[in-house]
Parts: structure tokens; sequence; C-alpha cells
């Protein structure tokens, strides 16, 4: 097995697959705990690890140039998740955006009958939740506090706020999408 990193660099350069398998073995799993730090999530995460290393692959005849390959590596895996974590924020706002105009555009009659069955049908899914997870549904949707904030008057953990949250939201959208057919994102602007 090739243990010298710089033969490995070379080999790579020269289009070999083996050897970037070997580098890939030995810092995937690092990369990927990197990223996580920032992401919270593992299967973005290990999506965004895989497109760093398909991005050394695209710049391999470019490695030569390079004083540090685990430098060079870490600076692209965080400047990808850096993007990352700019697109989804970019993708929140516009999101929001979206769904505040288009709630406030819809004023007539069929609509807001339309919104308090959606509503309604969310109060009764929520109904079935266990009673913590629905009162931080409650904390932070409803009364819009932060996880932070909902934890400090649960007397509990962010991450257990967050997982309350995270299993109020899978049920709310499996719920919406068997019953109506649709996304749960699609009435969430409209109710509660």
């Amino acid at each position: 097995m090739i243990s010298d990193e710089k033969i490995l660099i070379e080999r790579v350069i020269g289009d070999d697959h083996v050897a970037f398998a070997i580098l890939y073995k030995k810092y995937q799993p690092i990369v990927l705990r990197f990223i996580c730090k920032f992401l919270k999530s593992h299967e973005i995460s290990s999506d965004t690890c895989q497109e760093v290393f398909i991005k050394i692959w695209e710049l391999r005849h470019t490695l030569g140039e390079v004083n540090s390959f685990k430098a060079f590596l870490f600076t692209i895996a965080k400047n990808h998740t850096l993007n990352i974590l700019k697109r989804a924020t970019l993708e929140y706002h516009l999101r929001s955006q979206i769904l505040y105009n288009f709630t406030e555009g819809r004023k007539d009659v069929d609509d807001q009958v339309q919104s308090e069955e959606y509503n309604n049908h969310i109060i009764n899914i929520l109904r079935t939740l266990p009673p913590k997870t629905r009162e931080m549904f409650e904390l932070c949707r409803v009364q819009g506090k932060t996880y932070d904030e909902a934890a400090k008057v649960m007397g509990i953990s962010r991450n257990t706020v967050k997982k309350h949250m995270v299993n109020s939201l899978k049920a709310l959208r499996y719920a919406v999408a068997k019953d109506f057919g649709i996304f749960f994102s699609m009435i969430i602007g409209v109710t509660l």
C-alpha cells in the first residue's frame, strides 16, 4: 500500500483513481466531522463532503502547486460549507418573502375558509403529539420564541427543543401530505 502522501498526490495528478481513493479514505472522516460542526446535519454534511472531494478531483491537475494538501483540502471544505450556509440563508429569506407576500395577497373569502380548514387540521394533528413536543411547537412556532428561549422557558437543552421541533414538523409534513396531498410548507404561511 502506498503511504507517502507526496507520491499519492503525484499519482492523483496523473489521474490515478486508486491513489485518490486512498487519500479519500484517509481524509473523508475528518473532513466530514469538520463540515458537521457547521451544518449540524449528518445527511447534508455527508453530501457536502462528497462535493468537496469531487472538487478536489476536478482540481487534481493543480495539486502540484499546493504546499500542503491537507490545508488545501480544508480550505475547499470551509469555502464550500460557507457557500452552503449562505445559499441556505438566501433561500430561507426568499421563501419567507414569498410566503409573506402570498399571505398578504390572500384576502378573499374562499381562501380564508380554506386557510381556516388547514389551521383546524394542523391543530388536530398537534393534539396527537406528545405534550412536550406540542408545547415546544407552541413556544417556537406560535409564540415565535427561538430554540434558546424555549429551552430556557422549559429548563431543557437547545438540542432537546430541536428534537421536539423536528418530530412535530415531521408529523405535520406527513399528515398534511397524506390528507391534503400538498407540501406542509405551502400552508404554513397561511396558518397558525
